[in-house]
């Protein structure tokens, strides 16, 4: 009983992560002369797109993972993270930061760490 209980609390704390990594991690953002449009797990969610005119703007992060450390842009609309952008994630991280710097205000850098990574599991 005990290890039931242990395997099935287990296998929702995996459930979990995978979800929340196809969520908010694994996604498809493209940026053109007026818009963001991001697609959820994989790029096979739902599109939603954001003009550029209605975007408060970008963060830029570093979150430590074992390895040393990944940078992150994060898109701010209306206060909130609406996508994240990482080089750990996306080969085109670079193009898709000038893109950014040239459309968008930068919001300058936030800091980031395991709790504002958990945080940002539940927001997005």
């Amino acid at each position: 009983m005990f290890y039931t209980v242990l395997y099935t609390a287990a296998m929702l704390v995996v459930e979990f992560i995978l979800y929340t990594t196809l969520r908010t991690k694994v996604i498809t953002v493209s940026i053109n002369e007026t818009e963001i449009s991001v697609k959820r797990f994989l790029g096979l969610g739902p599109e939603k797109k954001y003009r550029i005119k209605d975007l408060d703007g970008f963060h830029l992060s570093k979150v430590e993972i074992k390895r040393g450390y990944y940078d992150c842009i994060y898109i701010i609309y209306k206060n909130k993270k609406v996508a994240k952008v990482s080089n750990l994630y996306h080969d085109n991280y670079d193009y898709f930061l000038n893109r950014v710097e040239n459309h968008l205000k930068d919001l300058g850098f936030t800091e980031s760490d395991f709790i504002t990574e958990l945080k940002d599991a539940f927001d997005f």
